[in-house]
């Protein structure tokens, strides 16, 4: 289950597997064992500061100025991006919806093991960030040969030379994406 928290939970539309929360409803609710959470308030208050820091599930806060400074802080987005677009990826990437090579639990580890994220589009064509520890290349499922896939992985591999890359193709997603963990 995907829990996202937002000031407008009743202009979104939710599926089932996106739970949407106000902040109020998010400090009195019981979250799943296996669930992600994405905290996406433009003024939030030490009540969800406190309540997102208890959390033992992946939580990812969508970066506010009055949150940034938190000493014990779960992951972070450190690119804006559209928080819908991010949460329908984040619905593929933690429910392997057309996803080929993740295994469960696997995205969840990885927000663990490296707090911040930051969302690359176009990534054949942006410059690599020297400082990643870890990338999800998310191709978008097109016919392609197998000649064509790896000469886009070794591109890939050349632009961040140090970070562990995870390949992945999927077919529930629009452009391809990388996913740069820090």
């Amino acid at each position: 289950m995907i829990y996202w928290i937002t000031d407008q939970p009743q202009a979104m539309l939710a599926n089932k597997d996106i739970q949407l929360l106000s902040a109020t409803q998010a400090i009195s609710c019981k979250v799943e064992e296996h669930a992600l959470i994405v905290v996406a308030i433009k003024q939030p208050n030490e009540q969800l500061a406190s309540w997102a820091q208890r959390q033992k599930q992946g939580t990812l806060l969508w970066l506010t100025p009055s949150w940034e400074d938190m000493s014990k802080t779960p992951a972070m987005i450190s690119e804006r991006v559209g928080v819908k677009n991010l949460v329908n990826l984040f619905d593929v990437l933690f429910h392997q919806k057309g996803l080929i090579t993740l295994d469960r639990g696997e995205f969840e580890h990885d927000l663990e093991e490296f707090p911040v994220i930051k969302v690359v589009t176009d990534p054949l064509n942006t410059a690599a960030d020297e400082t990643c520890k870890m990338a999800y290349h998310i191709q978008k499922y097109t016919e392609m040969t197998m000649d064509e896939f790896e000469t886009n992985a070794l591109a890939i591999k050349k632009q961040h030379p140090s970070a562990t890359i995870k390949f992945l193709i999927g077919k529930n997603i629009r452009e391809d994406i990388l996913l740069q963990f820090f």
